[in-house]
């Protein structure tokens, strides 16, 4: 979930921009990073908490990523409240100046955040950056949605029971496809868990699930092409009748 989170925070290339930080996530962590950090096997856990920069290298090392930039390269825009307009001139010489780009960047470093997770803290979370007059401007949604990082680890250390005995981490699906026939529950279920596993396994990243947002304009299109040949369907079995009914 670590690498996940890393690899959905690195813009594809400088400028991406998001309405909000969890739209980036597939599947986002409900449980702080933190406390999930606490159940790991006892020997990684007292080690890491020791060497912390141990903890990072490892990290950062695995996926290539440099761990004194930002865990969210992309810009966050607030559902296109905030524009880049660092390229409009305004004014005329010699008193012109340039645009800014409106657009919020998360400051919060990738050796902040590991460094803090050896500690039992999650620093990606509202909680552990409430808003107030000096962070307002970087934290406050202009659309009055709340907190830019609301969402996640927003459930603290809550965990569920599960029926072994132990403790998981909750988890929310983020984009999938709405809605799951049950005819696919099956496939999707086995999807997720491959994913998951794929991300604990050493090898980084594995194979996206199956499971994708819908095209709504194509399910709509589909949906009414498809009632369309019915009713056509329906008026043909009608006129079929009518001239058996006239012969």
């Amino acid at each position: 979930m670590v690498a996940l989170v890393l690899n959905q925070g690195k813009a594809p290339f400088p400028g991406s921009a998001t309405p909000t930080v969890k739209y980036l996530m597939i599947i986002m962590s409900r449980t702080q990073f933190g406390h999930l950090f606490n159940q790991i096997n006892d020997t990684e856990k007292t080690y890491f908490s020791q060497n912390p920069d141990q903890f990072v290298t490892y990290v950062c090392n695995m996926l290539a990523l440099n761990p004194d930039e930002n865990v969210i390269t992309w810009k966050i825009h607030d559902g296109q409240n905030l524009q880049d307009k660092s390229h409009e001139n305004h004014g005329y010489w010699p008193f012109s100046w340039k645009g800014q780009d409106e657009r919020i960047t998360i400051d919060i470093k990738r050796r902040t955040w590991l460094t803090e997770m050896t500690k039992g803290r999650d620093v990606l979370t509202a909680t552990e950056n409430p808003i107030g007059y000096r962070n307002k401007k970087q934290f406050q949604d202009t659309r009055g949605y709340g907190h830019r990082l609301r969402g996640l680890g927003g459930l603290g250390d809550t965990m569920d029971d599960l029926a072994n005995g132990s403790q998981g981490a909750i988890m929310e699906m983020r984009v999938m496809k709405k809605p799951i026939p049950y005819q696919e529950w099956k496939e999707q279920a086995i999807s997720i868990f491959r994913y998951v596993r794929s991300l604990n396994d050493h090898t980084g990243v594995g194979a996206t699930p199956k499971y994708k947002r819908a095209n709504l304009k194509q399910e709509k299109h589909d949906r009414e092409m498809a009632e369309a040949q019915e009713k056509r369907m329906k008026e043909d079995t009608t006129k079929r009748r009518m001239m058996n009914f006239w012969k």
